[in-house]
């Protein structure tokens, strides 16, 4: 994004480390492959580092921090547990993600609420499903929905009363994404992510509360960003923060929300469940599988594996 760009060039931090970086990302590196920054000893003796990530590269920075915790899993929970409750966006991401949940909520006098809502995390783009990752998820939108709309029902026949009940539900995706789906149109996967976008695209034009006992849908993060460029496109350029506040935003309302539900593998789903599990939050963890929604194992705080 152009934030990155700006940040990299600025003159206080570490060369060669963010130079060569820079010129990884905009494509005039002219260097040969630079070496690798770990966590082991000999990482340090690396004299031509970058900060890394994809490719037989992918996640070695968190994947050496992981080694450490299963080495020590007391000594690092504190850490874990601090970092997941102090985490949240600045305030006036904050403040745009509130407006998306108090939009989906209005009382009968005209005032604006916060009722309880859920947030689904679908994987269904075309990139998860070619991925090690993806193999096993669950790919039909048609199924995950109706699982969904299950669970809610269930929720509120376990409430005690009308208010707490669940009417709306937050849906953590990316519509561009999604809609790489009409590029292509061949195999038995494009054929099922067509569908998908069209479920969906039906799904938020017939999208009122209440009909049938099934939840309304929202959105936020794309959405919402274009409409905060557009007020303020005297000071700041279009898509200045690329696609990162986006999710940020949906990350922060996925950990708000009275159940999360995700998916296995998929590490967005991860780090909610794990932030949700040490805010107190992990009884309300789930998982959608090709099977159901079940709760996420181990009290909520899930383990990361993709194998």
């Amino acid at each position: 994004s152009k934030m990155i760009l700006e940040i990299a060039n600025r003159s206080n931090f570490l060369t060669p480390l963010v130079n060569v970086s820079l010129a990884i990302t905009t494509g005039l590196a002219t260097l040969a492959r630079p070496g690798k920054i770990g966590l082991l000893p000999n990482d340090l003796k690396c004299t031509n580092p970058k900060v890394y990530g994809g490719g037989e590269g992918a996640g070695i920075l968190w994947q050496g921090f992981n080694w450490k915790i299963r080495r020590d899993v007391d000594a690092y929970k504190p850490l874990l547990k601090s970092v997941s409750q102090a985490l949240r966006p600045a305030q006036r991401w904050r403040e745009i993600a509130q407006q998306c949940i108090q939009n989906q909520h209005q009382s009968p006098n005209g005032h604006m609420t916060t009722a309880p809502y859920f947030a689904l995390h679908m994987r269904v783009e075309l990139d998860m499903w070619h991925h090690p990752c993806g193999i096993d998820m669950e790919k039909n939108l048609t199924k995950i929905f109706s699982f969904l709309e299950n669970a809610t029902q269930d929720y509120n026949r376990n409430q005690s009363s009308s208010d707490q009940h669940v009417h709306h539900a937050f849906l953590a995706f990316s519509w561009k994404h999604l809609m790489k789906a009409r590029e292509r149109n061949t195999t038995d996967d494009d054929h099922m992510a067509n569908e998908n976008l069209d479920f969906l695209i039906a799904k938020f034009s017939n999208n009122s509360a209440f009909v049938e006992n099934k939840p309304s849908y929202f959105t936020c993060g794309e959405n919402k960003m274009k409409e905060w460029y557009l007020s303020k496109k005297d000071e700041i350029e279009d898509n200045y923060y690329g696609n990162l506040v986006p999710m940020v935003i949906n990350f922060y309302i996925a950990t708000e929300a009275n159940v999360f539900i995700g998916v296995s593998r998929s590490s967005f789903s991860n780090d909610v469940w794990i932030t949700r599990y040490y805010q107190g939050k992990g009884n309300t963890n789930y998982q959608y599988t090709p099977q159901g929604i079940i709760p996420v194992p181990n009290g909520g705080l899930s383990s990361f594996s993709c194998v």
